[in-house]
C-alpha cells in the first residue's frame, strides 16, 4: 500500500520511465536495421564526390542560376519594355442635324393632343382643371420640355366645356368630352 502522495508520484514516475525505456530499445533495434553498413556508406559518399567533382570550374558559376527544385514560385520571365505610343486623335466631322423650329401653334397642338384632363372643379370661387394626378388652377401654368426645348404653357378660361392653352401670343381652345361631363361643382355656402 502507498502511504503518501509523494510515494504515489514516485511509483507512477517509475512505471512511466520503465515503459519509456522499453519502447526506446525496440525503436533502436528497428532503426539499426534501416542504417546502411559502413562499406555501403563509403561507396555512396565516393559516388557523390565523383558526380560533384567537376573538371570545368566555370560550370560552378551556372549553379547560382539554377532554381531551387522545391520552390513553388513561377520562373521570372524577361519583360520587354515597349515605349508608349500616343495615338493620333482625329476629330470626325460632326454633322449637325438641322434644327427643327416649331411654331408656338404646333407646340400647343401637340401638347393639347396629349392632355387628358378628367374634368373641372370649382372651389371657393376658383375653377381648377383636374387630372388623374392633380389639379391646375385657372391661370396656372405647366412647365415641360418638348423635343428638347423648355416651354411654359398657361391654362386659362377653365369652364365646364373646355379651357385655353396659351404659349406666348398663341392660344388654342380645347373642349372637354361633352358639356360638363366629369365636372364637379360644389357650393361653399
Amino acid at each position: 500500500m502507498v502511504k503518501s502522495k509523494h510515494h504515489k508520484f514516485l511509483l507512477i514516475w517509475t512505471i512511466g520511465l520503465a515503459g519509456l525505456l522499453g519502447a526506446t530499445t525496440e525503436t533502436y533495434a528497428q532503426a539499426g536495421a534501416k542504417v546502411i553498413s559502413v562499406k555501403k556508406r563509403e561507396k555512396t559518399l565516393h559516388l557523390g564526390e565523383t558526380y560533384l567533382n567537376l573538371k570545368n570550374p566555370e560550370q560552378y558559376a551556372s549553379f547560382s542560376e539554377l532554381n531551387y527544385p522545391f520552390s513553388f514560385l513561377p520562373p521570372e520571365e524577361e519583360v520587354e519594355v515597349v515605349p508608349e505610343a500616343t495615338p493620333e486623335v482625329v476629330e470626325a466631322p460632326v454633322e449637325k442635324e438641322p434644327e427643327i423650329v416649331l411654331t408656338d401653334r404646333e407646340v400647343l397642338e401637340d401638347v393639347a393632343a396629349n392632355m387628358n384632363p378628367t374634368g373641372t372643379l370649382e372651389r371657393a370661387g376658383k375653377t381648377y382643371l383636374v387630372f388623374a394626378k392633380g389639379q391646375i388652377p385657372d391661370g396656372g401654368s405647366i412647365k415641360l420640355n418638348y423635343k428638347g426645348k423648355p416651354y411654359m404653357i398657361r391654362i386659362t378660361d377653365v369652364a365646364d366645356t373646355g379651357y385655353n392653352l396659351v404659349l406666348n401670343d398663341e392660344t388654342i381652345y380645347k373642349t372637354l368630352g361633352g358639356s360638363g361631363k366629369g365636372t364637379i361643382q360644389r357650393d361653399e355656402n
